[in-house]
């Protein structure tokens, strides 16, 4: 097994039970913008539910008067 780092990128390269080579990166200030992307999906997300709910409006329609009064 390999590991290696530089800077805040961290790279383990191995290989699994069936002889398959296993690489697996990260890097800290990547991790760190997709958890502030997934918090804002899901404020976004969140508000835009409660105006879609909020723009829904209740409309009765009523049949034409056929009756006429002379």
């Amino acid at each position: 097994m390999y590991r290696g780092k530089s800077g805040q990128a961290n790279l383990t390269v191995g290989s699994d039970d069936s002889g398959n080579i296993v690489a697996e990166a990260s890097c800290d200030s990547l991790q760190q913008l997709v958890l502030w992307y997934e918090e804002e999906l899901a404020r976004i997300r969140s508000e835009t539910k409660s105006e879609i709910s909020n723009d829904v409006q209740t409309v009765e329609k009523r049949p034409p008067n056929r009756m006429r009064t002379f």
